[in-house]
């Protein structure tokens, strides 16, 4: 596809004899922040690993950036795995240069974007130290410095909030959104529902292998039930005889979340609740994709 940055077609793989992708297809956007979101266990992983030619499928094919074979499309890939991996005993301006040189870049070049970037993300005085002597947060800045250092036009970030602090996950949501707007693409694989809300423009939901829902974040959580905030004064109403209340859920004195069903007359509702209560005010929402997540995992529990 033209307008695609990467795709998978059909792509099944088992390992001794258990099935850890089954039938997965899907297509990332060029210019996108894309979501793979699902449990850990779920297949995100083996998916991308398909994806990015590290794993070969049993079946079922995969491409990137117009069509190319990912395997002959390395230098243009950014891959920041779940496992992290560093080589602890070189030094840390060393190991940048490294990766760089791993994807074609040459000596001068690897050595000048590595000293942009250690300095972009608060390492230049690390420079010279071994990686065993930084810490947790310091390897993981390291460790993302390695895969960004080449400029990808494909970034596929796994996990990469995992074990992060707050000012670190502010970096790499900070790195996600500079991506985007310099027109690169970048795939997210995360089980964090409210970072893949906020930061993608769409999602697929990998569960037990398989594809279980895809699409925009808007018409992902419009698929679900919709939701009304209700804030009244004086005695509740018995919510469960609304017409089109699916459930009910008090957030406090008078004020109620309902639940409502896909066929609901909100109109219908709004006049029967003035019948019913003091109303004072109400809010139409969405689920949260969270909400999405749980009620569509929660069928294979």
């Amino acid at each position: 596809m033209a307008n695609s940055a990467a795709s998978l077609t059909n792509v099944s793989k088992a390992f001794s004899g258990n099935p850890a992708v089954d039938d997965v297809s899907l297509s990332v956007p060029a210019g996108s922040v894309f979501g793979v979101i699902g449990r850990n266990g779920a297949g995100k992983s083996t998916s991308l690993r398909i994806l990015l030619g590290i794993v070969t499928p049993d079946s079922g094919s995969a491409s990137v950036l117009n069509g190319q074979d990912p395997r002959q499309a390395k230098g243009q890939l950014g891959y920041l795995p779940e496992e992290r991996g560093l080589y602890r005993k070189m030094r840390v301006l060393d190991v940048a240069m490294y990766f760089g040189r791993l994807k074609g870049m040459n000596r001068s070049d690897a050595r000048h974007r590595a000293k942009t970037l250690l300095d972009r993300f608060e390492l230049a005085e690390q420079s010279s130290s071994k990686v065993e002597t930084l810490s947790k947060g310091m390897a993981q800045k390291l460790q993302l410095i390695c895969t960004l250092i080449h400029q990808p036009e494909l970034l596929v970030l796994d996990e990469p909030f995992s074990g992060l602090d707050p000012v670190n996950i502010n970096l790499v949501q900070t790195v996600i959104h500079e991506h985007r707007t310099a027109g690169s693409t970048v795939i997210l694989s995360t089980h964090i529902m409210d970072q893949a809300e906020r930061l993608c423009d769409e999602v697929v939901l990998i569960d037990a292998g398989k594809v279980q829902l895809a699409g925009s974040i808007d018409a992902v959580t419009a698929a679900t039930e919709p939701r009304l905030r209700v804030v009244f004064d004086g005695p509740a109403a018995d919510w469960s005889t609304l017409p089109g209340v699916a459930e009910s859920r008090l957030q406090g004195t008078g004020e109620v979340e309902l639940t409502l069903t896909q066929s609901a007359d909100i109109q219908a509702l709004i006049r029967h609740l003035n019948e019913s209560i003091s109303l004072r005010e109400f809010t139409i929402a969405r689920q949260s994709l969270q909400n999405v997540f749980l009620a569509q995992t929660d069928r294979r529990l």
